[in-house]
């Protein structure tokens, strides 16, 4: 996969995979761990995540359905390749961040 597709991708995972319950695990551990993550934010994390949470529903389920699919599809990458990802995200503006995520989403 190119990396700017990579970068599409991860662009979209990272705006709501914090927050989704329909990507969410059910299993109750994982449910534990994210509400100790949740308690274990600042407020300034929170609403963050709210926002992007509140973005998701705004989504049209075709492009839930997008982003779960591509958030599968990010899980199953190898680890060296997500870190990758996660590094280029990093270090890209939020300018930037917002056009991917926009190009994403064509």
């Amino acid at each position: 996969m190119k990396l700017s597709t990579q970068l599409k991708l991860i662009s979209i995972i990272l705006t709501t995979v914090l927050v989704s319950p329909a990507l969410a695990d059910t299993d109750p551990a994982s449910k534990q761990q994210r509400a100790e993550r949740w308690q274990s934010m600042t407020a300034e994390q929170k609403a963050v995540v709210e926002a992007r949470h509140e973005k998701f529903k705004k989504m049209s389920p075709q492009q839930q359905q997008r982003l779960k699919d591509r958030h599968e599809k990010f899980k199953n990458m190898p680890e060296e390749q997500r870190q990758k990802m996660r590094q280029k995200w990093k270090n890209m503006t939020p300018e930037q961040r917002e056009k991917r995520g926009n190009m994403s989403r064509d």
